[in-house]
C-alpha cells in the first residue's frame, strides 16, 4: 500500500468516527480495507478518457457505504452522491431533461449523519447529494433535482460516462464506470 493510499485511509477513518484528530485518544485506530480495494478497482477500471474521478475518492466510498448501515425512522438510507462544485453544475432547465440545483444556506460536512439526514428529501430516484471537494474538506453544499429521467439510462438506455455506484444493502456495492 502507498503512503498517499494510508493517509487517504486515515482521513476516511476520521470522517468515519465524526472525530477531529485531535479528539481521537480512546478510538481504535483500525485500517478500513474495504474503500481502498473499492476505490482500486474503480481506478483500474475507469476509462483513461473519462472523467477525472474525485481525489478523495476513498472518502466518499467509505462515508456512502457506513451511511447504508444507518437508518432514519426506520427507513433505509440511501441516495446518490454527485460530487461537483455548484460553480461546476451546467445551467439548464431543470428536470425531467436537466438538473436543478438548491443550494443551502451553510453548507455541511460529509459524514455519515448527514446523510441519514438528508436521504428523505434527497430520494434515490429524484434527486442526488451535492458535495464539493474543491477545499481541503469534502463538503455538502445542497440537492440537485435531477427527476426520474436517469433511470432510463440506468434499465438500459444511453448516458453520458458517470460512477454507477449501488449499494443495495449493507456488505454489498457495485461501482464502475458506464461506458454505454
Amino acid at each position: 500500500m502507498t503512503s498517499s493510499a494510508r493517509e487517504t485511509g486515515a482521513e476516511a477513518r476520521h470522517l468515519a468516527y465524526g472525530t477531529d484528530r485531535d479528539d481521537d485518544e480512546g478510538v481504535v485506530d483500525v485500517e478500513r480495507r474495504y474503500p481502498n480495494e473499492l476505490a482500486e478497482r474503480v481506478r483500474e477500471s475507469w476509462p483513461a478518457d473519462g472523467y477525472p474521478l474525485p481525489k478523495h475518492l476513498v472518502t466518499i466510498l467509505d462515508v456512502a457505504y457506513h451511511a447504508s448501515f444507518l437508518r432514519d425512522e426506520e427507513r433505509p438510507v440511501t441516495g446518490r452522491i454527485l460530487v461537483l462544485p455548484l460553480s461546476e453544475l451546467p445551467l439548464d432547465t431543470g428536470p425531467p431533461a436537466g438538473l436543478l440545483p438548491l443550494r443551502f444556506g451553510t453548507p455541511r460536512r460529509f459524514e455519515e449523519h448527514e446523510l441519514r439526514r438528508l436521504s428523505p428529501a434527497a430520494q434515490i430516484h429524484r434527486a442526488l447529494v451535492a458535495v464539493d471537494e474543491s477545499g481541503d474538506d469534502l463538503g455538502i453544499w445542497g440537492l440537485v433535482q435531477s427527476g426520474p429521467r436517469w433511470l432510463q439510462a440506468a434499465q438500459g438506455g444511453r448516458s453520458e460516462r458517470t460512477i454507477d455506484a449501488a449499494l443495495p444493502r449493507p456488505s454489498f456495492a457495485s461501482c464502475g464506470p458506464d461506458t454505454s
